[in-house]
């Protein structure tokens, strides 16, 4: 039973308010994929989480958002939790069959690795040398040089009366649905290939 510190059986936020390819395991888990943006969920996630063959979208929920004081962040494997989306009309978050989906956010602060940080730019993490920038014709990318992987554990709750909570209600309004943690994170060096100019 995982109990998790920070929840209320009402409202999630009721504190926090104010070319990789995925590591096939049996325990569910999350790849922070090296390409900016994409991440991978490998089939026991996708299985844990209930998510539908295709079509189905996920949110992650960064815990250090709205928190001012510095001894209530969290470190990496408390950080961030990961949900289904019932709610998103866009593509934000949409993972395929195979378990991959892009989302902004949580993928420049987990190769950032500062605690205090809950928004930071693709030209930051180029400067701090984390990541290498592509260019392309019409666009560019970042290649980072780590990749993460996390476990995804269901959270539960437990109160002083041995009642369990299983679900959360997560945006305002919502119902109270599953929520998993991303925890015991591994990371693995990347060498990203350099393109060499004529």
């Amino acid at each position: 039973m995982k109990i998790v510190s920070g929840f209320s059986a009402d409202s999630f936020f009721g504190k926090v308010q104010k070319t990789a390819r995925v590591i096939q395991s049996s325990t569910p888990q999350i790849t922070v994929a090296t390409t900016k943006d994409k991440f991978v969920l490998n089939n026991a996630a996708m299985s844990l989480m209930g998510l539908p063959e295709k079509g189905g979208r996920v949110m992650i929920l960064d815990m250090n958002i709205g928190v001012s004081d510095p001894a209530e962040l969290k470190g990496i494997n408390e950080r961030y939790f990961i949900a289904q989306n019932l709610y998103a009309a866009d593509k934000k978050g949409l993972v395929t069959e195979s378990g991959d989906f892009s989302y902004t956010g949580p993928w420049g602060t987990i190769n950032l690795g500062e605690d205090a940080v809950t928004e930071v730019s693709h030209k930051d993490l180029i400067s701090k040398q984390l990541v290498l920038e592509r260019k392309g014709t019409k666009s560019s990318t970042c290649i980072s040089y780590h990749k993460y992987v996390f476990d995804i554990e269901r959270v539960t709750i437990e109160d002083e009366e041995g009642n369990v909570t299983k679900e959360f209600v997560l945006v305002p309004g919502g119902k109270p649905q599953p929520l998993f943690q991303m925890t015991n994170v591994q990371v693995f060096d990347h060498t990203p290939e350099v393109e060499v100019e004529d």
